[in-house]
């Protein structure tokens, strides 16, 4: 998925006619903070997160994953961007359409 087949702004144009749609599960490590004195030996360098949702938007050194889509309005709530760098592992997983036309 590039940036040219996944616009949601509410100006594009073609927003929403991409109807593949893509879940994902990325383990990526984030920035970490530790409260008080620590010797070198007890530092926590690593702090790995997992994040699954929506593949809004994919460019060349971000994933953006959203929590919720509200299609009344087209708009993509509680959104991360997680930098390509720190990514550990990724699945990707495209919804079929069939999918995508249920009702509930």
């Amino acid at each position: 998925m590039t940036t040219e087949h996944c616009c949601y702004d509410k100006g594009c144009k073609s927003r929403n006619k991409n109807s593949e749609k893509s879940l994902i599960f990325i383990k990526w490590n984030d920035a970490s903070y530790q409260e008080g004195p620590y010797y070198v030996g007890n530092l926590k360098p690593g702090v790995i997160l997992e994040t699954a949702g929506h593949l809004v938007q994919e460019t060349e050194t971000h994933y953006s994953v959203a929590l919720d889509f509200y299609e009344e309005d087209g708009t993509w709530r509680h959104t991360t961007h997680i930098p390509k760098g720190m990514v550990v592992s990724i699945q990707k997983f495209v919804v079929p359409e069939v999918v995508l036309d249920i009702v509930v």
